[in-house]
């Protein structure tokens, strides 16, 4: 566990502290804690989700999603206006952000189901896909020199250094494949992304978007990303069924027509298995570094 980690005690004491507030019952959602900590709160009056912003780029982060939230919420109903911000929280390790609860289950869980189809996955993606080419065509305003603010948003996501990458997952090829495809992806277009879409940050109720969630990583880039990011999030678990995966990589990409979508699926791959090599060996590790040399190969 992560020194900086906050306890539910040192949390109580906080809410009582700066808003005076005596919560009935707090649960933590977070599922690994390396940037975030994220707690559910319940109290009298309303319920909320407090969300704590850890590791070296906690203000840069929490100050994106911050800005981001007020940003799209006065467009799409599927983004929640923020209740409440602090930078710099007085007992905490890192700044707040406090969003209104919203009742639904997870995209992951929808499309885990035993029930659901192929042709239910195509439909509920198609609905997830429309929503994102809605904020994929904002207009995104930025401050700062052009070039220099693009080159630094293209190549923050998942870019973990490259000696931990190739030492975590063996110095297969695809790492080597991977970081010189990286070094030439042109984006097919600019547009406003959400920058890590994935399954766990899409909440459903009855096959219907209600809520999109975390933008800390809200950014100008290519619309592939988040499609390709989104893409490999929902077929992850179908792994070790590779044709399966294919083929419902084929139909998003027969749907979107987007150039970079296979470079942005592997490099979705590859940062999810960095990230679970911190808890465990990732599941159907050779098989998904086989399908990442595939997919940057073509």
């Amino acid at each position: 566990m992560n020194k900086k980690n906050v306890s539910i005690d040192l949390l109580l004491e906080y809410l009582y502290i700066a808003h005076e507030l005596e919560p009935v019952q707090v649960r933590e959602l977070s599922r690994v804690r390396i940037k975030n900590q994220v707690f559910f709160i319940q109290t009298k009056k309303t319920d909320f989700v407090l969300k704590i912003y850890l590791d070296e780029s906690k203000e840069r982060r929490a100050n994106n999603e911050w800005e981001a939230l007020n940003h799209l919420s006065k467009s799409f109903p599927f983004v929640k206006a923020p209740i409440f911000y602090d930078p710099r929280p007085s007992i905490l390790p890192g700044p707040i952000l406090m969003n209104p609860y919203i009742e639904g289950i997870e995209l992951k869980e929808t499309i885990g189901s035993i029930a659901y189809s192929e042709q239910n996955w195509i439909m509920l993606m198609k609905h997830v896909i429309e929503l994102m080419c809605k904020v994929h065509s904002l207009s995104y305003e930025i401050d700062t020199d052009y070039n220099k603010y693009l080159k630094r948003k293209f190549n923050m996501h998942f870019r973990t250094a490259d000696d931990f990458a190739l030492e975590r997952l063996g110095y297969d090829p695809c790492v080597d494949l991977y970081l010189c495809k990286r070094e030439c992806i042109v984006p097919e277009r600019l547009a406003t992304c959400h920058g890590d879409l994935g399954a766990h940050q899409i909440i459903m109720h009855k096959d219907f978007v209600t809520s999109i969630i975390d933008w800390e990583d809200y950014c100008l880039n290519d619309p592939a990303l988040d499609i390709g990011y989104l893409t490999f999030s929902t077929v992850r678990d179908y792994f070790p069924d590779i044709a399966k995966v294919h083929r419902l990589i084929s139909l998003i990409k027969a749907i979107t027509r987007l150039k970079n979508l296979e470079f942005f699926i592997s490099e979705r791959a590859i940062g999810t298995m960095l990230v679970e090599f911190m808890e465990t060996t990732p599941k159907n590790r050779k098989i998904i570094l086989d399908f990442i040399n595939t997919l940057l190969s073509e």
